[in-house]
């Protein structure tokens, strides 16, 4: 009698693993030739692809970097921080002129038009809802609460007084405690945008051909680890559930119970196809 077939089980994927915005993704370690913190030095050409940010030296001879982000249709996490600063930037310029207006409203007696409600503000509605996995930035937040519900309790309290035909007191209020509030807050502000901008840390991926050359790079917001993921693991494309932009390059999904990864496996032919 014939000895049965040997059965062989399949061998786990080894990848490395990394964030695009608030996505996991996986790639091939053998496509990976090194990983280095980006530091704004891609060369600009005239001519560019989708997703393209520019040319990088790498090897000796220049590869495309791509914004994966982009490709991705994803917004990054460098791209939503740095929205975050413009949005810090305008609503500390809304106290300012809050403040302005105020002034102006109890030296000339008309009708202040602006909120004296912490919560109503632009501010307020946003810091009520927002909401960030960044411990120091929302430690960095919650100090914001006392001196913006004390602007505006200040506001308030000077309008009463100056209602109540003591003007002259809520002016020499305003230039102690207005001011001295104001700054307070002004602080907090740089203090968040200073967070924020040192947390942009994106890193490029060297991305290998059939060959072993560099081929392409990759933009990425943070690097996990390299890992491997057991057959059991590994899921075709249609477990990715949603259409994405970078369709072609998407081998599958990894899901265990850390969470789900894109895998990724871009084509080896070169970097046009991106």
């Amino acid at each position: 009698m014939s000895e049965p077939a040997l059965q062989l089980s399949e061998p786990p994927v080894s990848v490395l693993t990394f964030v695009v915005g608030h996505s996991q993704c996986a790639l091939d370690v053998r496509r990976v030739l090194f990983l280095a913190e980006y530091r704004n030095e891609a060369r600009q050409v005239p001519v560019t692809a989708p997703g393209m940010v520019g040319l990088i030296s790498a090897r000796g001879q220049y590869v495309p970097l791509y914004d994966l982000a982009g490709i991705l249709g994803v917004l990054s996490l460098g791209a939503e921080k740095r929205e975050l600063i413009a949005l810090m930037i305008a609503r500390e310029q809304d106290h300012v002129a809050w403040l302005d207006a105020l002034r102006d409203a109890l030296h000339s007696g008309k009708t202040f038009e602006k909120t004296t409600d912490p919560h109503a503000c632009a501010f307020g509605r946003w810091y009520d809802s927002f909401h960030t996995d960044d411990e120091e930035l929302s430690e960095t937040l919650k100090a914001f609460d006392e001196p913006h519900r004390a602007i505006h309790a200040l506001g308030r309290r000077l309008l009463d007084l100056a209602q109540d035909g003591h003007r002259d007191r809520a002016l020499d209020s305003l230039r102690v405690d207005g001011i001295t509030i104001l700054d307070r807050l002004r602080a907090l502000f740089g203090v968040a945008r200073d967070r924020l901008e040192s947390s942009i840390r994106p890193v490029t991926i060297l991305v290998a051909d059939a060959a072993g050359r560099p081929q392409f790079a990759w933009l990425v917001d943070r690097i996990h680890q390299v890992r491997e993921f057991p057959p059991e693991a590994i899921h075709g494309p249609e477990a990715v559930g949603v259409v994405l932009p970078a369709e072609s390059l998407m081998r599958g999904m990894l899901r265990d119970g850390t969470g789900d990864f894109l895998w990724l496996d871009p084509p080896l032919a070169g970097a046009t196809r991106l």
